[in-house]
């Protein structure tokens, strides 16, 4: 796998079945997505609303059309939607909710040599897309490689006296970091379900 992941148009298809498969095998390593950041130009820079320009714009034959117009950040860099699927997929902390009903969540740690002490697990219940409480649970430590069981009971229990009859309850938990890292800075959100 090289250009494993054609970031062209508003997609990056089957990104999350690639990563389900590398975590699988060890032998996989993923490959490199075709490409971070559109190639493209301003037409005027007096004028940016003219939008941007690519192979064929400037009257060029032979050219590649749209092709070098593939990224998962804009020419203006701004991130495009499967930016955020990119950023899913990447996280090294996975969220297994099979026993939430039970009060229990499963954090897999798919870092080297990170344990997870250095971040918070944050929460958020929304009924009917209205938060109800947030908030962050005791710290824990999951070594590198582990899944670790943890109790999220008062939250379900949160959640369970929320709701009221036939609302759709929603629990959305943030790994975030504690203190400012050299890669970020405090709260940045290092995995989310």
């Amino acid at each position: 796998m090289n250009e494993y992941a054609h970031a062209m148009g508003n997609s990056i298809g089957n990104f999350a079945d690639y990563w389900e498969l590398i975590h699988a095998e060890p032998l996989l390593s993923g490959g490199f997505i075709w490409d971070w950041v559109v190639q493209a130009l301003y037409r005027d820079r007096a004028d940016p609303t003219r939008g941007f320009v690519s192979g064929g714009d400037f009257g060029d034959v032979p050219n590649d059309g749209n092709f070098c117009v593939t990224g998962v950040i804009g020419a203006d860099r701004v991130p495009h939607p499967h930016y955020f699927e990119v950023q899913k997929v990447y996280q090294l902390v996975s969220f297994d909710g099979t026993g939430i009903a039970d009060g229990t969540l499963r954090l897999k740690n798919r870092y080297h040599a990170l344990d997870l002490s250095e971040c918070q697990l944050h929460y958020a219940v929304h009924s009917e897309g209205v938060l109800v409480e947030d908030g962050q649970l005791p710290s824990f430590v999951v070594t590198p490689g582990e899944t670790k069981e943890i109790d999220v009971s008062t939250v379900t229990a949160l959640a369970r006296t929320s709701a009221r009859a036939k609302q759709e309850v929603m629990i959305t938990f943030k790994l975030k970091l504690i203190e400012d890292a050299t890669w970020a800075k405090s709260g940045h959100v290092v995995a989310r379900e």
